[in-house]
Formats: C-alpha cells, structure tokens, sequence
C-alpha cells in the first residue's frame, strides 16, 4: 500500500512539473502588456488621457476611419492576420496626424504589420512634403512600437506623450 502512495504521488508531482515548465517555455501561455484589451479601448482611453494631460484645445482633432479609408491607405495590411484595430486620423488635411492601434492574431505577423505601417508613414510624408514641410517631418519619423500583442502607430506632434498614455493603459 505504501509503495501505491508514493507511485501515485510521484506521478501527480511529475504531471505537475511538466505542466509548469511547459507553461513558462511557452510565450503564448504567458499574455503580454494589454493582450486582453481591444485596439479600440486602448486607443480611446489613450486618446483621453492625453486630452486629459494636454488639454482637449492642444492636441489634434481626430475622426475614425472607415474600412474603406483602411482598404486605400493601409494596402500591405494584412487584415487577415489581425484580431482587430482602430485608426484615427486629423480631422484636417492641414496636420500630418494618424494614430493606430493593431491587435494580432499571431505575433510572428508583427513585421508584415509594421510594414504596412511604414508604407503608410511615407505616403503621408509624401502628402505633405509639397505643402506643409513642417507637417511632413512627423511622418518621416513615426512612431511604431510593438507591444506584446499590439502594434501601435502614431505619425504626429504628440507621438511621444500618446505613446506614453498607450503604454500606460496597456500596463507596460
């Protein structure tokens, strides 16, 4: 009877081992920064707290994107490969401003979405380049930053402090 006790222990304490270390080998077991937010919340409550640090009269007006704006402006996007996203843009074409939040299915897809984002980032540099020099820089620099699941866009004069609200809401 002993000798049951201590077989059965040790195949319960083995089990238990293997789950465990299966766990902490395996990246998609351990959730990162925000991966159980949606890129609509995170960017509407990154967008607030920006307001709320900057004040809604200093930061730029934003609308939402339709999908067709997306289709046009965002064709290297895989949106196959995405759980979803939000993107907003200036409410006047007199600013270079875009601001995206993109949720991944998978994160090896994370470069096929950060190109799509740097292709976007040239074609609004190439808009403003002619016109508003000044506005054309922000696009030359994006911001593109991953975060665990998410990659996070912005092309604008508040792109530091909006990356900052977006990394608090996320908690990273």
């Amino acid at each position: 009877m002993k000798k049951l006790v201590v077989f059965a222990l040790s195949i319960a304490l083995l089990t238990a081992s293997i789950i465990a270390f299966s766990a902490c080998g395996n990246p998609a077991a351990t959730p990162g920064p925000g991966d159980n937010l949606t890129s609509q919340y995170i960017a509407d409550t990154a967008w607030d707290k920006l307001a709320a640090k900057l004040g809604e009269d200093n930061i730029t007006q934003k609308l939402q994107t339709p999908d067709s704006f997306v289709d046009e402006n965002y064709p290297k996007l895989p949106k196959d490969k995405l759980k979803d996203y939000a993107i907003y843009n200036a409410m006047a074409a007199l600013e270079a401003f875009e601001f995206a939040v993109f949720t991944l299915n998978n994160a090896g897809d994370a470069d096929k979405v950060t190109e799509a984002c740097q292709t976007r980032a040239a074609q609004i540099a190439d808009i403003f380049k002619s016109y508003l020099v000044e506005q054309a820089q922000y696009a030359q620099n994006p911001t593109i930053e991953r975060i665990g699941n998410h990659i996070v866009f912005i092309v604008g004069p508040e792109a530091n402090e909006l990356l900052t609200c977006v990394k608090e809401v996320m908690g990273a």
